[in-house]
């Protein structure tokens, strides 16, 4: 499933009930345009039931009196509608799912400019203290088998600087420059391991 599928997946899209549980996805939202149905496994049912019931948790609220300026103190519970998305924490009701395909980036579509790409750390600091980049705009950062990855767009062009070493001070300037890697190169491989394509002698897996 891309990612922006994901997000445009609403509570009502959901069939728990089902055995295996399945989800719809919208065709006006998948790259064919056509509808489809998705099985899901144990463990993510799970996973999504836990974020719900996370999501529409009753929670304390803080909040200052305008008139007073006292601070009062309450405890509220979120309203649920089928036709909430499921992954937003915010609903606006001027706000429409469209909206999201207006703001959101998919990064797995991004066409990157090959001949503007860098490689490590070096080229990252370069980037940092380069002030002539007054249009640059910080897209995402990921690790990967090779190392962290940070994906940018000058202005003209998106493009990567990749083999970033796995470290605090390669963590230390993305976040500088408004990126955060919630992931590691250890974990990348260990999962990797474990799937089909470490049998494969194709694959990179070290």
């Amino acid at each position: 499933m891309r990612a922006f599928e994901a997000l445009s997946i609403r509570i009502k899209d959901i069939d728990f009930d089902s055995n295996p549980a399945n989800l719809f996805v919208r065709g006006e939202y998948t790259k064919t345009k056509v509808d489809r149905i998705i099985f899901l496994t144990g463990e993510i049912t799970q996973q999504l039931k836990s974020w719900l019931e996370y999501k529409h948790r009753t929670r304390r609220v803080c909040h200052q009196d305008t008139r007073t300026g006292k601070t009062i103190t309450e405890f509220r519970t979120p309203d649920k509608k089928d036709t909430d998305l499921i992954f937003s924490v915010y609903q606006d009701k001027k706000m429409k799912s469209q909206s999201y395909h207006d703001n959101f980036i998919d990064i797995g579509r991004i066409k990157l400019n090959r001949k503007k790409q860098k490689e490590g750390v070096y080229a990252l600091k370069s980037l940092s203290n380069d002030k002539s980049y007054s249009k640059l705009k910080s897209i995402f950062a990921g690790a990967a088998i090779s190392g962290l990855f940070a994906i940018f767009h000058d202005g003209t062009d998106y493009f990567r600087i990749k083999n970033i070493p796995d470290n605090s001070e390669s963590r230390e300037i993305l976040r500088t420059l408004g990126l955060e890697v919630y992931d590691s190169v250890d974990s990348i491989k260990s999962s990797a391991r474990s799937s089909l394509a470490s049998s494969d002698k194709r694959s990179n897996v070290v």
